[in-house]
Protein backbone atom coordinates (compact mmCIF):
# COMPACT_ATOMS: atom_id res chain seq x y z
CA UNK A 1 0.00 0.00 0.00
CA UNK A 2 1.26 3.47 -0.97
CA UNK A 3 0.22 6.35 1.31
CA UNK A 4 -0.05 9.91 -0.03
CA UNK A 5 -0.34 12.78 2.48
CA UNK A 6 -0.94 16.38 1.37
CA UNK A 7 -3.23 19.15 2.59
CA UNK A 8 -4.24 19.76 -1.04
CA UNK A 9 -7.00 17.15 -1.29
CA UNK A 10 -7.45 17.40 -5.10
CA UNK A 11 -3.74 16.61 -5.57
CA UNK A 12 -4.00 13.65 -3.18
CA UNK A 13 -6.94 12.26 -5.14
CA UNK A 14 -5.12 12.75 -8.45
CA UNK A 15 -1.98 10.91 -7.31
CA UNK A 16 -3.91 8.08 -5.66
CA UNK A 17 -5.93 7.51 -8.86
CA UNK A 18 -2.72 7.47 -10.92
CA UNK A 19 -1.13 4.84 -8.66
CA UNK A 20 -4.25 2.68 -8.70
CA UNK A 21 -4.46 2.85 -12.50
CA UNK A 22 -0.97 1.36 -12.57
CA UNK A 23 -2.08 -1.56 -10.41
CA UNK A 24 -0.81 -0.35 -7.03
CA UNK A 25 -2.84 -0.18 -3.84
CA UNK A 26 -2.92 3.42 -2.63
CA UNK A 27 -4.71 5.56 -0.07
CA UNK A 28 -4.62 9.32 0.58
CA UNK A 29 -4.91 11.64 3.58
CA UNK A 30 -5.18 15.41 3.83
CA UNK A 31 -3.61 15.56 7.32
CA UNK A 32 -0.54 13.89 8.79
CA UNK A 33 -2.20 13.00 12.11
CA UNK A 34 -5.00 11.15 10.33
CA UNK A 35 -2.40 9.15 8.38
CA UNK A 36 -0.52 8.26 11.58
CA UNK A 37 -3.65 6.96 13.25
CA UNK A 38 -4.73 4.97 10.20
CA UNK A 39 -1.32 3.29 9.84
CA UNK A 40 -1.45 1.80 13.33
CA UNK A 41 -2.66 -1.56 12.01
CA UNK A 42 -0.86 -1.81 8.66
CA UNK A 43 2.63 -0.91 7.49
CA UNK A 44 2.64 0.78 4.06
CA UNK A 45 5.15 -0.06 1.35
CA UNK A 46 5.99 3.64 0.91
CA UNK A 47 4.85 7.06 2.16
CA UNK A 48 4.68 10.20 0.01
CA UNK A 49 4.25 13.40 2.02
CA UNK A 50 4.04 17.11 1.36
CA UNK A 51 6.54 19.19 3.34
CA UNK A 52 4.57 22.33 4.09
CA UNK A 53 1.35 21.34 5.88
CA UNK A 54 -0.62 22.92 8.76
CA UNK A 55 -0.54 21.47 12.30
CA UNK A 56 2.18 18.91 11.42
CA UNK A 57 4.60 19.46 8.55
CA UNK A 58 6.30 16.71 6.54
CA UNK A 59 9.47 16.63 8.65
CA UNK A 60 7.46 16.40 11.87
CA UNK A 61 5.25 13.73 10.30
CA UNK A 62 8.25 11.59 9.38
CA UNK A 63 9.75 11.95 12.88
CA UNK A 64 6.42 11.10 14.53
CA UNK A 65 6.02 8.04 12.30
CA UNK A 66 9.50 6.79 13.23
CA UNK A 67 8.86 7.31 16.95
CA UNK A 68 5.54 5.50 16.87
CA UNK A 69 6.67 2.66 14.62
CA UNK A 70 10.30 2.15 15.60
CA UNK A 71 10.45 -1.36 14.13
CA UNK A 72 9.43 -0.22 10.65
CA UNK A 73 11.77 0.84 7.86
CA UNK A 74 9.18 2.38 5.54
CA UNK A 75 10.58 4.35 2.57
CA UNK A 76 9.64 8.03 2.75
CA UNK A 77 9.38 10.49 -0.14
CA UNK A 78 8.82 14.25 0.10
CA UNK A 79 6.72 15.96 -2.57
CA UNK A 80 6.94 19.72 -2.21
CA UNK A 81 6.74 23.05 -3.98
CA UNK A 82 9.88 24.01 -2.05
CA UNK A 83 12.44 23.37 -4.77
CA UNK A 84 15.37 25.43 -3.48
CA UNK A 85 18.62 23.64 -2.72
CA UNK A 86 18.41 24.13 1.05
CA UNK A 87 14.92 22.57 1.23
CA UNK A 88 15.92 19.60 -0.89
CA UNK A 89 19.09 19.01 1.13
CA UNK A 90 17.19 19.28 4.40
CA UNK A 91 14.74 16.62 3.23
CA UNK A 92 17.40 14.19 2.00
CA UNK A 93 19.77 14.80 4.92
CA UNK A 94 16.84 14.22 7.26
CA UNK A 95 16.53 10.64 6.01
CA UNK A 96 14.02 10.88 3.16
CA UNK A 97 14.58 8.36 0.38
CA UNK A 98 13.73 10.88 -2.36
CA UNK A 99 12.56 14.46 -2.83
CA UNK A 100 10.16 15.30 -5.67
CA UNK A 101 9.18 18.85 -6.55
CA UNK A 102 5.81 20.26 -7.57
CA UNK A 103 4.31 20.54 -10.08
CA UNK A 104 4.94 16.97 -11.24
CA UNK A 105 3.32 15.03 -14.09
CA UNK A 106 1.45 11.99 -12.83
CA UNK A 107 3.21 9.57 -15.25
CA UNK A 108 6.58 10.82 -13.99
CA UNK A 109 5.38 10.55 -10.39
CA UNK A 110 4.24 6.94 -10.87
CA UNK A 111 7.49 6.02 -12.67
CA UNK A 112 9.59 7.47 -9.83
CA UNK A 113 7.56 5.63 -7.19
CA UNK A 114 7.95 2.32 -9.06
CA UNK A 115 11.70 2.90 -9.46
CA UNK A 116 12.08 3.58 -5.73
CA UNK A 117 10.10 0.47 -4.83
CA UNK A 118 12.38 -1.61 -7.06
CA UNK A 119 15.47 -0.20 -5.35
CA UNK A 120 14.06 -0.81 -1.91
CA UNK A 121 12.89 -4.35 -2.69
CA UNK A 122 16.35 -5.42 -3.84
CA UNK A 123 17.66 -4.87 -0.33
CA UNK A 124 14.47 -5.71 1.52
CA UNK A 125 15.24 -7.32 4.87
CA UNK A 126 13.88 -10.63 6.10
CA UNK A 127 11.86 -10.06 9.25
CA UNK A 128 10.79 -12.45 11.98
CA UNK A 129 8.67 -11.41 14.94
CA UNK A 130 7.69 -13.08 18.18
CA UNK A 131 7.29 -12.79 21.95
CA UNK A 132 9.83 -13.14 24.75
CA UNK A 133 7.08 -14.82 26.72
CA UNK A 134 7.45 -17.79 24.38
CA UNK A 135 11.10 -17.58 23.37
CA UNK A 136 13.86 -16.33 25.66
CA UNK A 137 16.47 -13.90 24.41
CA UNK A 138 19.00 -16.77 24.62
CA UNK A 139 16.98 -18.82 22.12
CA UNK A 140 16.52 -15.72 20.00
CA UNK A 141 20.27 -15.12 19.80
CA UNK A 142 20.91 -18.77 19.01
CA UNK A 143 18.47 -18.51 16.10
CA UNK A 144 20.52 -15.61 14.68
CA UNK A 145 23.76 -17.47 15.27
CA UNK A 146 22.67 -20.70 13.57
CA UNK A 147 21.39 -18.90 10.50
CA UNK A 148 24.51 -16.74 10.21
CA UNK A 149 22.36 -13.62 10.14
CA UNK A 150 23.55 -10.09 9.48
CA UNK A 151 21.12 -7.47 10.68
CA UNK A 152 19.59 -6.36 13.96
CA UNK A 153 17.54 -7.76 16.83
CA UNK A 154 15.04 -5.25 18.21
CA UNK A 155 13.29 -5.98 21.48
CA UNK A 156 10.54 -3.88 23.02
CA UNK A 157 9.92 -4.53 26.72
CA UNK A 158 7.92 -2.62 29.36
CA UNK A 159 11.23 -0.96 30.33
CA UNK A 160 12.00 0.32 26.84
CA UNK A 161 13.61 -0.76 23.59
CA UNK A 162 16.91 -2.55 22.97
CA UNK A 163 18.54 -2.98 19.56
CA UNK A 164 21.58 -5.21 19.07
CA UNK A 165 23.33 -5.70 15.72
CA UNK A 166 24.45 -9.07 14.31
CA UNK A 167 27.09 -9.81 11.71
CA UNK A 168 27.51 -13.26 10.20
CA UNK A 169 25.62 -14.77 13.13
CA UNK A 170 27.67 -13.07 15.86
CA UNK A 171 26.25 -10.40 18.14
CA UNK A 172 28.23 -7.18 17.67
CA UNK A 173 28.98 -5.76 21.09
CA UNK A 174 31.57 -3.23 19.88
CA UNK A 175 30.06 0.20 20.21
CA UNK A 176 27.25 -1.06 22.43
CA UNK A 177 26.97 0.80 25.73
CA UNK A 178 28.60 -1.80 27.97
CA UNK A 179 26.60 -4.84 29.05
CA UNK A 180 23.51 -2.78 29.91
CA UNK A 181 21.44 -3.80 26.84
CA UNK A 182 22.09 -7.51 27.49
CA UNK A 183 21.33 -7.04 31.19
CA UNK A 184 17.95 -5.53 30.32
CA UNK A 185 17.16 -8.53 28.13
CA UNK A 186 18.17 -10.97 30.86
CA UNK A 187 15.75 -9.23 33.23
CA UNK A 188 12.92 -9.16 30.68
CA UNK A 189 10.31 -11.88 31.20
CA UNK A 190 7.97 -10.35 28.62
CA UNK A 191 8.20 -8.26 25.49
CA UNK A 192 7.99 -8.34 21.71
CA UNK A 193 10.91 -8.83 19.35
CA UNK A 194 11.69 -8.55 15.66
CA UNK A 195 14.71 -9.91 13.82
CA UNK A 196 15.61 -7.81 10.79
CA UNK A 197 18.06 -9.70 8.59
CA UNK A 198 19.86 -8.09 5.66
CA UNK A 199 21.45 -10.33 2.99
CA UNK A 200 25.23 -10.65 3.19
CA UNK A 201 27.12 -9.36 0.15
CA UNK A 202 29.09 -12.08 -1.65
CA UNK A 203 32.39 -10.20 -1.32
CA UNK A 204 31.73 -9.77 2.37
CA UNK A 205 30.97 -13.47 2.71
CA UNK A 206 34.33 -14.45 1.21
CA UNK A 207 36.09 -12.48 3.93
CA UNK A 208 33.95 -13.87 6.73
CA UNK A 209 34.98 -16.73 8.97
CA UNK A 210 31.46 -18.02 8.49
CA UNK A 211 31.92 -18.83 4.83
CA UNK A 212 29.49 -21.71 5.16
CA UNK A 213 26.60 -19.43 6.07
CA UNK A 214 23.70 -19.55 3.66
CA UNK A 215 23.28 -16.46 1.50
CA UNK A 216 19.70 -15.81 0.59
CA UNK A 217 19.02 -14.33 -2.83
CA UNK A 218 17.82 -10.75 -2.96
CA UNK A 219 14.16 -10.31 -3.57
CA UNK A 220 12.36 -8.44 -6.30
CA UNK A 221 9.07 -8.35 -4.38
CA UNK A 222 8.00 -7.71 -0.78
CA UNK A 223 8.12 -10.72 1.52
CA UNK A 224 5.63 -11.39 4.33
CA UNK A 225 6.94 -11.28 7.86
CA UNK A 226 7.94 -14.63 9.34
CA UNK A 227 7.16 -15.92 12.83
CA UNK A 228 9.48 -17.24 15.53
CA UNK A 229 8.44 -18.75 18.88
CA UNK A 230 9.30 -21.38 21.46
CA UNK A 231 7.15 -24.21 22.81
CA UNK A 232 8.18 -26.55 25.61
CA UNK A 233 7.97 -30.30 25.01
CA UNK A 234 8.79 -32.08 28.26
CA UNK A 235 12.15 -30.72 29.40
CA UNK A 236 13.03 -29.38 25.95
CA UNK A 237 12.30 -25.91 24.61
CA UNK A 238 11.61 -26.26 20.89
CA UNK A 239 12.03 -23.38 18.48
CA UNK A 240 9.25 -22.95 15.91
CA UNK A 241 9.97 -20.81 12.84
CA UNK A 242 7.75 -20.15 9.84
CA UNK A 243 8.66 -18.22 6.71
CA UNK A 244 7.83 -17.87 3.05
CA UNK A 245 10.34 -19.21 0.52
CA UNK A 246 10.25 -18.34 -3.17
CA UNK A 247 12.94 -20.73 -4.38
CA UNK A 248 13.25 -23.43 -5.52
CA UNK A 249 9.43 -23.42 -5.32
CA UNK A 250 6.93 -21.06 -3.73
CA UNK A 251 5.99 -22.42 -0.30
CA UNK A 252 5.41 -21.59 3.35
CA UNK A 253 7.82 -23.61 5.48
CA UNK A 254 7.52 -24.31 9.21
CA UNK A 255 10.37 -26.00 11.07
CA UNK A 256 10.71 -27.18 14.65
CA UNK A 257 14.33 -26.90 15.80
CA UNK A 258 16.04 -28.12 18.97
CA UNK A 259 19.70 -27.32 19.60
CA UNK A 260 20.29 -26.69 15.92
CA UNK A 261 18.63 -29.91 14.71
CA UNK A 262 15.40 -29.88 12.69
CA UNK A 263 12.91 -32.10 14.50
CA UNK A 264 10.02 -31.79 12.06
CA UNK A 265 9.12 -29.73 9.02
CA UNK A 266 5.91 -28.76 7.23
CA UNK A 267 5.70 -27.24 3.73
CA UNK A 268 2.58 -25.77 2.14
CA UNK A 269 2.23 -24.36 -1.37
CA UNK A 270 0.17 -21.14 -1.45
CA UNK A 271 -2.70 -20.85 -3.94
CA UNK A 272 -1.90 -19.29 -7.33
CA UNK A 273 -2.00 -15.50 -7.26
CA UNK A 274 -1.72 -15.31 -3.46
CA UNK A 275 -1.20 -11.77 -2.18
CA UNK A 276 1.09 -10.67 0.65
CA UNK A 277 -1.97 -10.65 2.93
CA UNK A 278 -2.85 -14.21 1.86
CA UNK A 279 0.71 -15.41 2.53
CA UNK A 280 0.80 -13.68 5.92
CA UNK A 281 -2.48 -15.36 6.91
CA UNK A 282 -1.13 -18.75 5.77
CA UNK A 283 2.03 -18.20 7.84
CA UNK A 284 -0.09 -17.39 10.91
CA UNK A 285 -2.28 -20.49 10.49
CA UNK A 286 0.53 -22.92 9.80
CA UNK A 287 2.66 -21.57 12.66
CA UNK A 288 -0.23 -21.85 15.12
CA UNK A 289 -1.01 -25.39 13.92
CA UNK A 290 2.59 -26.49 14.50
CA UNK A 291 2.62 -24.95 17.98
CA UNK A 292 -0.60 -26.80 18.80
CA UNK A 293 0.86 -30.08 17.51
CA UNK A 294 3.79 -29.70 19.92
CA UNK A 295 1.44 -28.90 22.81
CA UNK A 296 -0.64 -31.98 22.02
CA UNK A 297 2.48 -34.11 22.10
CA UNK A 298 3.51 -32.50 25.39
CA UNK A 299 0.15 -33.42 26.93
CA UNK A 300 0.61 -36.99 25.75
CA UNK A 301 4.02 -37.12 27.42
CA UNK A 302 2.84 -35.44 30.62
CA UNK A 303 1.51 -38.73 32.05
CA UNK A 304 4.84 -40.47 31.56
CA UNK A 305 7.97 -39.76 33.51
CA UNK A 306 10.93 -39.38 31.27
CA UNK A 307 14.06 -41.24 32.36
CA UNK A 308 17.44 -40.11 31.09
CA UNK A 309 21.00 -40.59 32.25
CA UNK A 310 22.85 -37.48 33.42
CA UNK A 311 25.15 -36.03 30.82
CA UNK A 312 28.79 -35.39 31.54
CA UNK A 313 28.68 -31.87 30.11
CA UNK A 314 26.10 -29.34 29.05
CA UNK A 315 25.84 -27.82 25.60
CA UNK A 316 26.31 -24.08 25.16
CA UNK A 317 22.54 -23.71 24.77
CA UNK A 318 21.85 -25.61 27.99
CA UNK A 319 24.35 -23.50 29.92
CA UNK A 320 22.68 -20.32 28.68
CA UNK A 321 19.13 -21.50 29.33
CA UNK A 322 19.82 -22.89 32.80
CA UNK A 323 21.95 -19.89 33.73
CA UNK A 324 19.16 -17.53 32.68
CA UNK A 325 16.59 -19.57 34.61
CA UNK A 326 18.65 -19.35 37.82
CA UNK A 327 19.29 -15.65 37.21
CA UNK A 328 15.57 -14.90 36.92
CA UNK A 329 14.83 -17.03 40.00
CA UNK A 330 17.23 -14.84 41.99
CA UNK A 331 19.84 -17.58 42.34
CA UNK A 332 22.77 -15.40 41.30
CA UNK A 333 25.48 -17.68 42.78
CA UNK A 334 24.02 -20.62 40.88
CA UNK A 335 23.89 -18.59 37.66
CA UNK A 336 27.48 -17.45 38.23
CA UNK A 337 28.65 -21.04 38.74
CA UNK A 338 26.98 -22.26 35.55
CA UNK A 339 28.21 -19.37 33.42
CA UNK A 340 31.75 -19.70 34.77
CA UNK A 341 31.73 -23.33 33.69
CA UNK A 342 30.26 -22.33 30.34
CA UNK A 343 33.02 -19.79 29.63
CA UNK A 344 35.62 -22.40 30.56
CA UNK A 345 33.95 -24.96 28.28
CA UNK A 346 33.51 -22.52 25.39
CA UNK A 347 36.41 -20.04 25.62
CA UNK A 348 36.14 -16.98 23.44
CA UNK A 349 32.34 -17.02 23.17
CA UNK A 350 31.36 -13.36 23.49
CA UNK A 351 27.74 -13.94 24.44
CA UNK A 352 28.66 -16.28 27.29
CA UNK A 353 31.32 -13.87 28.53
CA UNK A 354 28.91 -10.92 28.41
CA UNK A 355 26.33 -12.84 30.45
CA UNK A 356 28.98 -13.83 32.98
CA UNK A 357 30.00 -10.18 33.29
CA UNK A 358 26.40 -9.15 33.95
CA UNK A 359 25.87 -11.74 36.71
CA UNK A 360 29.24 -10.91 38.30
CA UNK A 361 28.36 -7.22 38.33
CA UNK A 362 24.98 -7.96 39.95
CA UNK A 363 26.63 -9.95 42.75
CA UNK A 364 29.32 -7.28 43.28
CA UNK A 365 26.71 -4.53 43.59
CA UNK A 366 24.90 -6.26 46.44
Amino acid sequence: MIVVVDDELPLVQLLVRALKRDGMEAVGFSAAQAALDALEEQEPRLIVSDVKMPEMDGHEFRQAYQRRFADRRTPFVFLSALADTDSVLRGLDGGADDYLTKPIDTPVFVAKIKALLRRVSKAEPEVFRGSLGQLSFVQLFQFCERRGLTGEVRVRTPDGQVALPFHGGDVVLDGVDGDEPLARLMDAAEGEFSVVSQPIDFDELLESERAAATVRSRRDEPTPMGLLSGVRLGDRLLQVQTEYERAPVSQVVTMVVHEGRVMTKRETSPPPGATIADLSALIERQHAAMEQLIRDRAEALASKRRSSEPVAALSKEQYLEQGLERYRDGDLPGALELLTKAVAAFPGDRLLQANLNIVSAKISSR
